[in-house]
């Protein structure tokens, strides 16, 4: 996962700086999806986590 987000980086990085935008777009769309599905998995763990943790 985070190396495909890494790539999509740089790959939406690199159509920017030759102003092609509509790759820029698609790579952002892509981006996007990722990190919001890695925020999604975080934040499940955490609950997760929270709800497993004995408590005093």
């Amino acid at each position: 996962m985070v190396l495909i987000t890494v790539f999509e980086t740089i790959l939406l990085n690199n159509a920017i700086l030759d102003g092609d935008f509509f790759l820029a777009g698609f790579w952002g769309f892509l981006l996007l999806r990722n990190l919001r599905k890695v925020y999604l998995i975080s934040k499940f763990t955490k609950d997760v986590l929270a709800s497993t943790k004995k408590k005093d």
